[in-house]
Order: structure tokens, then sequence, then C-alpha cells
């Protein structure tokens, strides 16, 4: 278990990024910039659904 200084001080040297969560410490996977286009691409979908769904 970790305080929330712990993390942040081991966070500042890591080479990878992580998430705190109750105390504990999960590392998180890589982010690429095709990772991020798909994201970006699925959340404007997304977006497009759902306003024709409440303007309906």
């Amino acid at each position: 278990m970790y305080t929330e200084q712990e993390y942040l001080e081991l966070e500042r040297e890591a080479e990878y990024k992580s998430e705190y969560y109750r105390g504990e410490v999960f590392a998180m996977s890589g982010v690429s910039r095709n990772h991020n286009r798909i994201t970006e691409n699925l959340s404007g979908e997304i977006y497009i659904a759902l306003k024709l769904v409440t303007s309906a």
C-alpha cells in the first residue's frame, strides 16, 4: 500500500505511467498515435449517433 505522496514521487521517476487507486498502483498500457485516432473517431461517431437519437 502506498500513500498519495509516495505514489506521486514514484510516478515522477517512472519510465511508464501508472494509476493510483485506494493505495494500490496499477501499470497503465502505452498509448500510440493510432490508439488516439481510433478513440477520437469512435467518440465522434457516438456523438453523432446520440445526437440523431435525441433529435428524433
